[in-house]
């Protein structure tokens, strides 16, 4: 993905997660972005800041929600919390043998970003 398709990802999902008042359907842009170019630390550091920021919204939209996009965000927001048992467990749950299901290592402005708050 360039870095002008991940970049208006991101941005639909500011769009999404404030003005249209859905942050679940901004993660799903996100995790879009992130599975497309996992080496750009912007949709990661836009989806720690959407945890910080709605984090109550985040967990009451994405509960039960078995979704890919669900489980991966849900799996980043473990991690950000460092509970890296269970983002591996849910990692786990999507990927099983398929380790060619992208999720890039998470960049270093993701956790400033996020410890931040």
């Amino acid at each position: 993905m360039s870095n002008q398709s991940v970049a208006a990802g991101v941005g639909l999902a500011r769009v999404m997660a404030h003005c249209g008042g859905s942050p679940v359907s901004a993660v799903e842009f996100l995790v879009g972005a992130i599975a497309s170019a996992p080496a750009d630390p912007e949709p990661y550091t836009t989806l720690a800041e959407l945890w910080r920021d709605r984090r109550a919204e985040l967990e009451e939209g994405l509960e039960g929600d078995g979704s890919l996009s669900a489980v991966l965000a849900q799996a980043y927001f473990l991690f950000l919390e460092g509970n890296m048992d269970d983002a591996v467990m849910a990692l786990g749950s999507v990927t099983g043998v398929r380790p060619d299901v992208a999720w890039g290592l998470p960049h270093g402005s993701a956790m400033r970003a996020f410890s931040a708050r």
